[in-house]
């Protein structure tokens, strides 16, 4: 029995060697995975900032589509910077305060499609032209980041027979 027992100065020493390595290979994908987490945790913020950016700028366009001034024939026309639907609570610089301006601008008049020509279909109205406009609306989040949107609207205006 004597003769399995090993002489302990006999011994290298390689487990030791072996776990080191293991320990430094962990550490590497401990520290690579740290940081591949904090990466998608900046993109998925990014992607929320920008989404609620548009979501703003959405809003800011319905909004100048509802407004009666919108389609004001004299020139341009414009809302400054406004708070979407109480996202602030009395707080500007609160991270979930969003905010939305638009403008408007005239183009001009145009004709009448042809298929709108015809006088039985513009009921007693004796001459109509289509009044087009440019929307812009832009949304911004307390962190910088904003999203722009351009929309279109027309008008029928006309004169009565």
């Amino acid at each position: 029995m004597r003769d399995n027992i090993r002489n302990p100065s006999a011994q290298s020493g390689a487990v030791l060697v072996v776990a080191m390595i293991f320990l430094i290979i962990m550490t590497l994908l401990a520290v690579t995975g740290m940081s591949t987490t904090s990466m998608e945790e900046r993109m998925a913020s990014n992607s929320q900032e920008s989404m609620k950016a548009f979501q703003a700028a959405e809003t800011g366009l319905a909004q100048a589509l509802d407004d009666a001034n919108t389609y004001d024939l004299t020139g341009t026309y414009s809302v400054p910077v406004s708070f979407v639907a109480d996202t602030c609570d009395a707080d500007p610089n609160s991270p979930f305060c969003i905010q939305t301006n638009y403008g408007t601008g005239f183009l001009g008049v145009s004709k009448l499609p042809l298929v709108l020509n015809d006088r039985g279909l513009l009921f007693g109205v004796d001459s109509a032209e289509i009044a087009n406009f440019d929307i812009q609306s832009t949304g911004r989040t307390t962190s910088g980041v904003s999203s722009v949107i351009n929309g279109g609207a027309y008008h029928v205006k006309g004169t009565s027979i």
